[in-house]
């Protein structure tokens, strides 16, 4: 018994990293778009929350569609660990800037993250044709 290879050919890693790279590009474009769009409001900082969690989902959305369509199969598997390495990252540039983390706020953007990311890779899953019936006459 041979396991199909995904179209990509390098299992389910490689087509993570790339789904990471693209939504790292993506994001630098989004939050510059954002910050922009902050500038107008009176008072910047109260907005920046905001942008910050819909850039996030937008992204882990994102990512997980990418990485599924990559796969090629098992699109909702794709998204759970494109939301646990969005994560993951999140917490690693946390501590490597030595940022405080509310524990309340990183576990809801990191459940925000993996939820919205098995959502895009669930949504980019190829459907099965169904039988068809002839109709009897």
């Amino acid at each position: 018994m041979a396991k199909t290879v995904a179209k990509s050919g390098g299992g389910t890693f490689i087509p993570l990293l790339k789904a990471l790279l693209i939504c790292a590009l993506a994001g630098a474009i989004l939050l510059s778009g954002f910050c922009l769009l902050a500038l107008r409001f009176d008072d910047p900082e109260k907005v920046a929350p905001i942008f910050s969690f819909a850039t996030l989902a937008i992204l882990s959305f994102l990512g997980g569609r990418i990485s599924a369509c990559l796969r090629g199969e098992n699109g909702a598997l794709c998204g759970l660990l494109f939301g646990l390495l969005m994560a993951a990252v999140m917490i690693a540039l946390a501590f490597a800037m030595s940022l405080a983390i509310d524990p309340l706020t990183y576990a809801s953007a990191a459940a925000g993250a993996v939820g919205m990311a098995v959502l895009g890779g669930r949504g980019a899953e190829k459907k099965k044709p169904g039988k068809r019936r002839r109709k009897k006459r």
